[in-house]
């Protein structure tokens, strides 16, 4: 029985933080992640699942815990796409700043897997978080 997107888009959350490997599950081979206001803090689309992946871990490494808590799912006419809205809070491992984000991400899936989330974060949360300049 195939899963719907809503559950995909759940678990996406669920697990991005808490078990990566789980949520690398949920992606497809060829999944593209984009970041459109992550440019200034370093984030950029990355192609593939081993590319997220790897990008998933180095950002979770900046923190000594980043948990997301889903606020909802928006879900759309064409039932493989839907909007999550979530939150994000954490510490900062290198200097014990406390991290609070809200996040609002489009996923579309095919075939059970996600393979398009492009995530709009507020980048000057991370700047002050990380004390970037």
């Amino acid at each position: 029985m195939s899963r719907s997107t809503e559950e995909i888009v759940k678990d996406h959350v669920r697990y991005m933080t808490s078990d990566v490997e789980n949520w690398l599950g949920l992606l497809a081979e060829d999944v593209v992640f984009e970041f459109p206001f992550g440019q200034s803090v370093g984030a950029a689309t990355v192609n593939g699942r081993q590319a997220a992946g790897d990008a998933v871990r180095g950002f979770l490494g900046l923190f000594e815990h980043l948990d997301l808590s889903l606020i909802t799912v928006y879900r759309l006419r064409d039932d493989s796409e839907a909007f999550a809205e979530f939150e994000g809070s954490g510490r900062v491992r290198s200097n014990g700043n406390e991290y609070r984000q809200k996040y609002l991400a489009y996923i579309r899936c095919d075939g059970g897997k996600i393979v398009h989330i492009k995530e709009y974060f507020d980048p000057h949360a991370v700047k002050s978080a990380l004390a970037l300049s």
